[in-house]
């Protein structure tokens, strides 16, 4: 792929665009097969959590699927290579970070920061894209400063918060005697992956989409997700590797060794897929 077709794939999956379209997919699918089944969901609510703290800092889960109890299981996906690195993961998503003494100073000097950013923009010292990138790093170290994080919010909503934290390639972490998202996948499947076999008149979980692989609604979900995992993988990789042939052939590189008679050369633009 890219500038380097014998590199390893995973160079180009770990790219940004790949991360995020990891992390939009797997939350589409985890909703999608929720409202396929016998449960209603929603997408990142706003203004329904707080933060227990006391804060005006913004707290909007990825999230939320309502169950037959009428509680809300929250969830916010994250991924991670290593399961200590899920673990961490998940107390951080639980928990927060930072404090909100920290978020009050970095708040402050961000606003002087913005403050000098737009008169000097004013005042034609910085352009249009220089002066959006300071704002742009004046919200990233606001961010940075302070999470209350989820599980208190959501308590404080009578909800039930649940991080999901996944595998790069899909698959769901687990640690300790149990699985970490027993609670989570329970509460959210459908009420007929529970029934036992011999109730031949209990509703199932049925979708034109399920395969011989996932008769409930629990397996469908888990393949869902991984499906959906590896197609936004390739495509956010696919996307980085365009871009790098791109910028390439912009500035006139191949890539190739010194002695190559073809050095300078502009590159073909790359093909793209109807």
């Amino acid at each position: 792929m890219g500038l380097s077709p014998g590199s390893d794939a995973e160079a180009y999956a770990a790219k940004q665009s790949a991360v995020n379209g990891r992390h939009d997919a797997a939350t589409r699918a985890i909703l999608r097969v929720c409202a396929l089944s016998d449960r209603i969901t929603s997408t990142e609510p706003k203004r329904r959590y707080m933060c227990h703290r006391g804060t005006t800092c913004p707290v909007t889960p990825d999230g939320a699927v309502k169950g037959l109890d009428g509680a809300h299981d929250v969830f916010d996906v994250s991924f991670a290579a290593r399961k200590s690195d899920a673990k961490n993961r998940a107390s951080v998503k639980r928990h927060g970070y930072g404090t909100p003494q920290r978020r009050q100073q970095r708040a402050a000097a961000n606003r002087d920061r913005r403050r000098q950013a737009r008169a000097d923009y004013a005042a034609g010292a910085l352009n249009k894209s220089a002066l959006e990138r300071v704002l742009q790093q004046c919200d990233v170290n606001d961010q940075d400063a302070y999470h209350p994080g989820y599980s208190g919010p959501c308590a404080m909503a009578g909800d039930r918060f649940h991080p999901v934290v996944l595998s790069p390639h899909g698959g769901w972490w687990r640690w300790g005697n149990r699985d970490e998202h027993n609670g989570f996948i329970s509460n959210i499947s459908h009420s007929g992956d529970n029934v036992p076999d011999y109730d031949i008149e209990a509703a199932r979980f049925d979708s034109h989409a399920r395969t011989w692989a996932s008769w409930t609604h629990t397996a469908f979900l888990r393949q869902a997700v991984a499906c959906a995992v590896a197609v936004a993988s390739y495509g956010g990789a696919r996307y980085a590797a365009t871009a790098e042939l791109r910028t390439a052939r912009r500035d006139n590189r191949t890539g190739a060794g010194d002695g190559d008679p073809d050095v300078g050369a502009l590159l073909p633009e790359p093909a793209v897929a109807a």
